[in-house]
C-alpha cells in the first residue's frame, strides 16, 4: 500500500527551527515564520546581516513588529569597527534634525538663486511653483514611493538590503522613533544630490534644444525642489508624530478623537499593526490620503476588522 506523502512530512511542532534552512520554512505560515524568527534572530545584535539573506522569509519577518529599539548594523564600540559604527550612527536620527537641517537648506537655496539670477522668473510664478512642489509634487512622490518602492516584494539579498535600509527596518521596529523618519545623510545621498544632478542636466538640455535661459531653468528647478522639500519635511514630522503619539508628555499627545488627523493616524497604525494592512493606506499626508489612496483603491477604513481585511485581500488576489 502506497504511503501518504503528507503523513510523512514533519508537523510544524516537530521542526527544529534553530537548524532549519530559511527556504524550508513556509513563508505564508505566520506561525512558522514567528518560530523561525524567535529561534534565529537576536534583536540585541545588528539586524541587517541577520535578515537580508533570508530570501522569501525576509518580507514576513520585517512585518513582525518588534516593540523596542534595535541596532541596524552594529551594537559594539566604535574602536572595533569604525565603519559599521558610522553606518549605525547615520541610520537613525532625532525628529527635530529633519526641520533643523532641511528648512535652512531650502531657504538658502531659494535666497541664493534669487541673488544669482534676479528677475529670471516672476515672483507670482515662483510662489505658484513652490506651492506646486509642496502640495502636488511631494504627495505624488510620497504615494508612488511608499506603494511601489517601499512595499515592493523583495527576495534577493541585494534587493532585501536596499529595502531594509529605506523602509523594512521601520516596519520591523515601528515604535523606534529614531527610525520613523528618514535620516539626513541617506536623504542627501539618495534624494537631494540625484535630484540636482538630473535637474541640472535637464536644464542644460532645455537651454540647448529650446533656448530656455540657464538662469530661468536654475530658478525653476531650485524653487520647485524647495517646495517639494518642505512637503517632505512636513511628511516626515507628521509620520514621526503618528508613531510618537502613544507616549506621554505634551509633545506626544494623540490627535483629538474624531479629528481628521486622528483618522489619518489610525489608518497608518492599521498599515503597521494589522496583518495585511501593509497593502493599504500608503498616504500619510492629507493630499496623498484623500487623492491617491482613494483614487487607486488603497484606502482602508481603520474600523475594518482583521477578518474583514483578509476577505478583502482574498478578493483582490482572485
Amino acid at each position: 500500500v502506497a504511503s501518504n506523502p503528507k503523513s510523512m512530512s514533519p508537523s510544524p511542532s516537530s521542526i527544529d527551527y534553530k537548524n532549519i534552512h530559511p527556504s524550508d520554512v513556509n513563508h505564508n505560515d505566520a506561525k512558522q515564520v514567528k518560530k523561525f524568527a524567535d529561534a534565529n534572530i537576536d534583536i540585541n545584535e545588528g539586524m541587517f546581516g541577520q535578515v537580508v539573506f533570508l530570501g522569501k522569509l525576509y518580507q514576513p519577518i520585517v512585518h513582525l513588529p518588534v516593540l523596542k529599539k534595535i541596532f541596524m548594523f552594529y551594537s559594539g564600540p566604535a574602536s572595533k569597527s569604525p565603519f559599521k559604527w558610522f553606518c549605525e550612527a547615520v541610520s537613525s536620527v532625532s525628529w527635530f534634525m529633519v526641520p533643523l537641517i532641511w528648512i535652512p537648506f531650502l531657504i538658502a537655496q531659494v535666497y541664493l538663486v534669487e541673488q544669482w539670477y534676479p528677475g529670471a522668473l516672476s515672483t507670482t510664478f515662483k510662489v505658484a511653483l513652490f506651492l506646486f512642489g509642496m502640495i502636488v509634487g511631494w504627495p505624488t512622490f510620497e504615494y508612488v514611493l511608499h506603494r511601489f518602492v517601499f512595499h515592493y516584494l523583495t527576495e534577493h539579498w541585494l534587493l532585501n538590503s536596499g529595502h531594509f535600509m529605506i523602509h523594512g527596518v521601520h516596519h520591523l521596529v515601528p515604535k523606534d522613533l529614531e527610525r520613523s523618519i528618514f535620516p539626513p545623510v541617506p536623504a542627501l545621498l539618495f534624494m537631494v544630490i540625484p535630484y540636482h544632478i538630473l535637474s541640472y542636466l535637464l536644464s542644460v538640455a532645455a537651454n540647448h534644444f529650446f533656448g530656455v535661459s540657464m538662469a530661468a531653468a536654475t530658478q525653476f528647478r531650485c524653487v520647485l525642489f524647495s517646495g517639494f522639500l518642505l512637503g517632505y519635511v512636513s511628511y516626515d514630522c507628521i509620520h514621526w508624530y503618528y508613531h510618537a503619539a502613544t507616549a506621554e508628555g505634551w509633545l506626544y499627545q494623540a490627535p483629538l478623537v474624531g479629528s481628521y488627523f486622528s483618522y489619518l493616524r489610525q489608518c497608518h497604525m492599521q498599515h503597521h499593526f494589522v496583518k495585511g494592512g501593509e497593502n493599504f493606506n500608503f498616504g500619510l499626508t492629507p493630499v496623498a490620503k484623500i487623492v491617491y489612496d482613494r483614487v487607486f483603491g488603497t484606502s482602508l477604513d481603520p474600523n475594518v476588522t482583521e477578518q474583514e481585511l483578509q476577505q478583502i485581500l482574498g478578493k483582490k488576489t482572485e
